[in-house]
């Protein structure tokens, strides 16, 4: 009896110290169809293109709020990373969110192949670097193609270090990460690749084309064809290099500290 009562009594403690199971522990994932994958890179699509739309109709409002000193630094930069967010980032976050997705579920993760999924993503940034170095447009500043930048770096309060990390966030990390989720969405949806050629992949393919799109709203990112044609190359070979290797941080961390600084 005394050993029976002991025996229960470990059995208890080791309950009481067994690490509790996280709500999203409890979750069974939802069983992802072809009619969700139709659905999810829709919802993308659509989102994607209505900020794009209201940005390009609307480009002479939104400038002219941009530009009017007026109004607070903070305020500007909140519409300013709104519409980035809604043309590459909010749909896509939605969407992974909402299949109880992780960010390890999109290559979020450090693994054996991470230094080099690094390695060959800083490469296909070069033919972006070319092409700003012949443009004459070549040098190295936190963001400074984003608009607002020089005012930001010029403002001494804290203000500037507020909207900072907030474009950070959107035009950084948030767009990085938003482009591998919609390829990685494609590619599920259309597993085949092409011409039988297993790195060719639409997702690769239809991320690159929607970078471009978005990115040419801000004339700084792409002023002119070559760069478009650059920008295309850059993040096909990026999505790519995720798709091969199963780590999406060279996308994000060339999104952030070359495309966006150089």
């Amino acid at each position: 009896m005394a050993q029976s009562n002991r025996k229960q009594s470990m059995e208890r403690l080791q309950q009481r110290h067994k690490k509790k199971e996280r709500p999203q522990d409890k979750i069974d994932r939802k069983i992802v169809t072809a009619r969700d994958l139709f659905l999810d890179l829709a919802l993308i699509l659509i989102l994607s293109i209505t900020f794009w739309f209201t940005m390009r109709m609307n480009a002479g409002a939104v400038s002219a709020i941009l530009q009017n000193p007026e109004r607070s630094l903070l305020v500007r930069s909140a519409v300013l990373c709104l519409f980035q967010a809604g043309m590459a980032g909010l749909a896509a976050l939605y969407v992974m969110f909402h299949r109880y997705e992780t960010v390890r579920d999109h290559g979020v993760f450090w693994g054996e192949k991470t230094p080099l999924a690094l390695g060959l993503s800083v490469l296909c940034f070069v033919p972006v670097l070319l092409v700003r170095i012949m443009e004459g447009g070549f040098s190295v500043s936190p963001f400074k193609r984003v608009p607002l930048m020089d005012e930001v770096a010029a403002n001494t309060d804290g203000t500037a270090a507020v909207v900072m990390a907030l474009v950070f966030l959107v035009f950084g990390l948030v767009q990085g990460l938003a482009y591998v989720v919609f390829a990685d969405k494609v590619n599920a949806k259309f597993p085949k690749r092409i011409a039988s050629l297993s790195w060719l992949s639409w997702g690769a393919l239809a991320g690159a084309a929607l970078f471009v799109w978005m990115s040419s709203v801000w004339i700084g990112f792409i002023p002119s064809v070559a760069s478009g044609i650059a920008a295309f190359l850059m993040m096909f070979g990026l999505l790519t290099v995720r798709d091969l290797t199963g780590c999406s941080w060279g996308v994000i961390g060339v999104i952030l500290l070359l495309w966006n600084m150089c």
